[in-house]
């Protein structure tokens, strides 16, 4: 009698065992799958431009599992959305990288923020870091794009070639790396290789926009305001809130004497993106044709204020030292 007693309690025992192991895998998997579904509900809520609510469905997400690298860096984000004066976004970005040291995508979207808020040495010792792990070509693709794009902005179009070029040879089809490797070759002064690389664009996709309002910006350059205007218009038919394409089309109406139409798209472009500085720049040289130079001034010193002497040289600061320096 003890001996089937024991046997029984064994039995159960086992099957109480089985029963506890399979329900700790259910709500195993019924986390992973919640977890899951609230990131991919903060997604959808941060493309629709609901930033707190999104952010209410990330901390959830994260509530259940704060080990996934894509959900804190996630976080980040949102909160740059929110408020991109505080430090507290950054704060995210980081612990990403320290929750998935050997990867390079948390350092990779750190790198895009610290570009985001003009950290630019910053960012390219993310990019650094980031090609130190191991990589597959999307990734390095991606580095050597970004890494490229911070050199240009830091007026280094030689570096920014080397990293655009090792692109190229990966993906000569990739239109990313085709954008940045013909505005690289503007700047290198090789207009007529840049302008085939945003030819050859066009013909891979004809509503890839960045194609179509560089171009605009290259006819604008040469004073061909007729193919200028032609270009920035297809660029804005397929995206109207383009910033730079707007404040481009503004400069080529200011060149063609439509002045009302040129203030409309700068001042849109400037709703849409309030620190860009080359479109302060417009809207001085716009109110210079009007000669109401207490407007050319103030628009100067904002075009001043958010980075134009950095990005583009010293035309805004010799523009002040003639209108506004008495």
């Amino acid at each position: 009698m003890k001996i089937l007693l024991l046997r029984i309690i064994v039995y159960f025992t086992k099957y109480i065992l089985l029963f506890l192991i399979l329900n700790l895998l259910i709500i195993n998997h019924f986390k992973a799958q919640n977890d899951s579904i609230l990131y991919e509900n903060s997604v959808e809520l941060y493309g629709e431009k609901k930033y707190k609510k999104a952010l209410i469905e990330i901390n959830k997400a994260i509530g259940i599992n704060d080990k996934k690298a894509i959900y804190v860096s996630f976080k980040g984000q949102i909160l740059f959305k929110i408020n991109k004066d505080t430090d507290e976004f950054f704060t995210y970005l980081t612990k990403a990288t320290e929750i998935e040291p050997n990867s390079p995508l948390p350092l990779i979207e750190r790198a895009y923020y610290y570009e985001k808020i003009n950290e630019y040495q910053n960012a390219i010792l993310d990019y650094n870091d980031a090609l130190k792990k191991e990589n597959v070509d999307s990734t390095l693709i991606s580095v050597y794009v970004n890494r490229g794009g911070v050199l240009l902005k830091l007026q280094k179009p030689d570096l920014a070639y080397e990293d655009l070029s090792k692109a190229y040879k990966i993906d000569s089809n990739n239109m990313g790396v085709l954008n940045n490797l013909a505005m690289c070759l503007e700047d290198l002064g090789k207009r007529k290789e840049s302008n085939k690389l945003f030819l050859k664009m066009i013909t891979i996709d004809s509503l890839f926009f960045p194609a179509w309002m560089n171009l605009g910006f290259q006819a604008s350059l040469k004073g061909d305001y007729v193919h200028a205007l032609a270009y920035l218009n297809k660029a804005n038919e397929l995206d109207p809130n383009q910033p730079y394409t707007l404040n481009n089309r503004g400069f080529v109406k200011l060149n063609i004497d439509d002045i009302e139409g040129a203030l409309i798209d700068i001042n849109k472009s400037l709703e849409l993106d309030p620190n860009n500085s080359y479109a302060y720049r417009n809207k001085a040289l716009l109110y210079l044709k009007k000669n109401d130079i207490k407007l050319v001034c103030e628009n100067l010193h904002l075009a001043k204020k958010y980075g134009f002497t950095i990005y583009f040289g010293e035309e805004v600061d010799k523009l002040i030292k003639q209108h506004c320096i008495k």
